[in-house]
């Protein structure tokens, strides 16, 4: 069923609604949907490899799968959580770059023996899993655990190697931000909390009355500005939503978006860039000043999303669980606004007539 049969009394679901939604002018925005990863993304790498790792082995070896170690896995742990510390000890000191040089060939060599220690006992799991009270889907979980963590810790040494010791810049297609999500984007947003967030930028669309119609987490980074015309083949083409009015802020507006919106008879309230051009229209237009208010309000909904539905930071893991928890959240809060919204007032029933006795 289509959203605008669902919300205006179709037929088939009349939820008795004293106004019928109205989907003429819609509002977009986005935002960072932020992943609970650690910054900086270099050195601290490291320390998520080696607790992982350690943590695997230690569940490795209170089944009785052993491996001679010098010491227990988790004074492996405590001794990278020791050089995480003095990784920080001076670092607004003018030893500090010196320090840091220093701390971080320590934490490579102490990754590198964790590493084989994790491949010996990772081996002995596959030949003797099946001797331990582990079920196979444990056994798969584990071995599917470490095997990603090995595979990912030459590059991470590396890339700590080149920012922290080289001194090179990392291009952010090259870079790893999170051992457990490799879908993550580093996003340049310039905002006063922060200039750069990890995670995927969410896409929203939001009608006059506050229902979210238009959604989209982007696994590929993108512009904005691109957004506009997938967003009206969705809303217009897919949905048959009687759209009018389209609003967005200066990072939506660009000369192809203007002609899309044209072209399909809706009014453009795009911001534009060129503040003369927008001061001129706001003399000439003053729908313009009022629907340009009313986006501003998209950013709290889609900061009552985010921290109400989804919690900041969102714990979903992978693009896929991150891509499902939006489409619940949305739908949860779809429903909480149609719940608030007034219903008709119920006539009351007619009273029966009187019925005469029988002689």
């Amino acid at each position: 069923m289509k959203l605008i049969d669902l919300l205006q009394g179709d037929s088939q679901s009349d939820f008795g609604l004293d106004q019928p939604i109205n989907f003429e002018a819609i509002f977009f925005d986005s935002t960072c949907l932020k992943a609970p990863i650690h910054h900086p993304v270099d050195w601290v790498l490291l320390r998520d490899a080696t607790r992982t790792l350690m943590k695997a082995i230690e569940r490795i070896r209170k089944e009785g799968l052993l491996c001679r170690m010098p010491k227990g896995p988790l004074l492996f742990l405590s001794e990278m959580n020791t050089l995480c510390m003095e990784m920080t000890a001076k670092y607004r000191t003018t030893e500090g770059r010196n320090n840091r040089k220093r701390v971080l060939r320590k934490m490579k060599a102490l990754l590198w023996r964790v590493n084989k220690h994790a491949q010996r006992h990772l081996n002995v799991l596959k030949q003797r899993g099946e001797e331990t009270d582990l079920g196979t889907g444990v056994i798969q979980c584990i071995i599917t655990q470490i095997e990603s963590i090995l595979a990912q810790v030459p590059s991470i040494i590396k890339q700590a190697h080149e920012r922290i010791i080289g001194g090179r810049k990392v291009e952010n297609k090259d870079k790893t931000l999170s051992l457990y999500d490799a879908d993550l984007q580093v996003i340049t947003r310039g905002k006063s909390n922060g200039e750069v967030e990890f995670g995927n930028n969410l896409w929203i669309g939001e009608n006059n009355d506050g229902f979210i119609v238009d959604y989209l987490l982007e696994k590929e980074k993108t512009s904005d500005a691109k957004q506009i015309e997938p967003a009206i083949t969705r809303l217009v083409e897919e949905q048959s939503l009687p759209i009018k009015s389209i609003w967005g802020d200066r990072g939506l507006h660009s000369a192809a978006n203007e002609t899309t919106l044209e072209s399909n008879g809706i009014y453009s309230g795009l911001c534009p860039r060129d503040v003369k051009v927008l001061s001129e229209r706001l003399k000439d237009e003053p729908e313009l000043r009022e629907g340009l208010k009313r986006r501003a309000g998209t950013e709290a909904c889609i900061s009552i999303i985010i921290r109400k539905f989804m919690g900041t930071p969102a714990r979903a893991k992978g693009f896929k669980h991150r891509e499902m928890m939006v489409g619940w959240a949305v739908l949860s809060h779809n429903l909480w606004k149609l719940a608030r919204l007034e219903q008709v007032e119920a006539k009351p029933a007619a009273e029966p007539e009187d019925i005469p006795k029988v002689a």
